[in-house]
């Protein structure tokens, strides 16, 4: 196992056209069953704001396909960080409660330029690239005949599980955290019961993403109303999901594999996740700055080299985003879970390539209120807006409008600094400009 560098990712684009599209909410797919848990829906609006992420990879002759086209600001904010811009198709029907992959089988000109490019591409090979595969995936590399990067929709459903994620990391001797699978509802009561009411716990949904599908228990009262929740909604005592002690943390860290065609295994060193509430809000990119100590870091490597073996063993192919934690004794969780896909870390990994690896580089995003436009906070953003010359300031990659005062905006954005003194300036300058009290 090698650590991914510039040169790994030039050669992989010299070789290939790319074709991305962002289909969030995959786990809808992978689930065999209905969710147990309640609130667990993600909101389809905001949740589709993110395919401009996209953007971040996109090399000029690749193809990005989007619901609807991004800002001219967004283009500016990507051409200020030095990116340029790839060629866009927007699909007919932007339906946002539906999958974009089968908004794609449905558009016959998207399909008929992709066959077209495969045709006529003697020198390039075409890959398609998508956020997560399922059973979409695959049919638009079969209509197309062009190769889908990634593992099958079998594979990458079986490493998605939260619960396998587990059985993987218990048959590779990783420290695990303290929990159990629970197959019905008194074996959750009696793993709680151990405790004596005195431990927080978790339970976790077989499949979700970004925080959804977790429900943290602080006491017995609260644990009585989730059973009796799910109880309500069940006709059997039957179940299938993940409990685990819950753990005071120094850092939740995210770090990621990528598994070549040809079984090479590629190791993306840690982030810093920033969580509200368990949902992801943050990354910081580390540099000369870690948190991680020379220790910790090598851990980590040995760590991903063992995980990587292992999926690699089960043929699975692609990007694997592992999620860990370090506990506030100090003491490294190396799985959490297993994401079987990309997720919202891997789309900004490639920025210490491009901006410098002594820079820090901390990627956030926040809900904004509906009133609070694009243009607005663009005209309060010369100051502070990012650009070569001054190799730090803020740039926005990704925004949604908010529909009303109860469907909120969404805004990304980086901030590049040269210290944590100057990127606590950045943000807070930026919080004011967009209302974020």
């Amino acid at each position: 196992m090698k650590e991914l560098t510039l040169s790994d990712i030039n050669d992989f684009s010299e070789k290939n056209i790319k074709i991305w599209w962002m289909n969030v909410g995959a786990e809808d797919l992978w689930r065999d069953k209905g969710t147990y848990f309640p609130n667990f829906k993600s909101n389809d609006y905001i949740a589709n704001s993110i395919e401009q992420l996209c953007l971040l990879l996109a090399d000029e002759n690749d193809i990005v396909i989007l619901r609807d086209m991004p800002s001219d600001i967004i283009f500016q904010n990507l051409f200020n960080l030095g990116k340029k811009t790839p060629q866009i198709r927007i699909v007919k029907n932007s339906n946002k409660s539906e999958s974009i992959s089968k908004l794609i089988i449905q558009d016959k000109d998207i399909i008929n330029e992709i066959i077209e490019l495969k045709l006529n591409c003697k020198d390039f090979n075409v890959v398609l690239i998508p956020y997560a595969v399922t059973k979409y995936e695959e049919e638009i590399s079969r209509i197309t005949n062009c190769e889908l990067f990634g593992a099958n929709y079998n594979t990458t459903s079986y490493v998605n599980s939260k619960i396998n994620s587990r059985l993987i990391a218990e048959s590779l001797d990783l420290p695990v955290s303290e929990g159990v699978i629970c197959s019905d509802i008194e074996e959750l009561e009696n793993y709680y019961d151990k405790f004596n009411g005195s431990q927080k716990i978790v339970i976790k949904d077989e499949y979700n993403a970004s925080g959804k599908g977790l429900y943290l228990i602080n006491n017995k009262k609260e644990l009585q109303s989730f059973v009796n929740f799910i109880k309500r909604k069940l006709d059997t005592k039957s179940v299938n999901f993940l409990v685990e002690k819950w753990y005071k943390k120094q850092y939740d860290i995210n770090y990621q594999i990528v598994i070549s065609k040809t079984g090479d295994i590629f190791y993306i060193p840690p982030k810093r996740q920033v969580l509200n509430n368990n949902i992801y809000i943050g990354s910081q990119l580390y540099n000369r700055d870690s948190d991680l100590n020379k220790s910790q870091r090598n851990l980590y490597k040995n760590y991903a080299k063992i995980i990587g073996e292992k999926l690699k063993e089960l043929d699975y192919k692609g990007v694997a985003s592992i999620d860990s934690i370090i506990t506030l004794e100090g003491e490294i969780i190396p799985v959490l879970e297993i994401n079987g896909r990309f997720s919202l870390s891997t789309y900004i990994s490639l920025l210490p390539f491009l901006l410098g690896e002594d820079k820090l580089i901390f990627s956030c995003y926040y809900n904004i209120k509906y009133d609070i436009t694009l243009e607005y906070i663009w005209d309060f953003m010369s100051e502070i807006n990012y650009t070569k010359e001054k190799g730090k300031g803020i740039v926005i990659y990704s925004y949604m409008r908010g529909r009303n005062d109860i469907n909120l905006g969404r805004i990304f954005a980086l901030i590049i600094s040269d210290s944590f003194e100057e990127q606590e300036y950045y943000r807070n300058i930026f919080e004011n400009i967009i209302n974020i009290k």
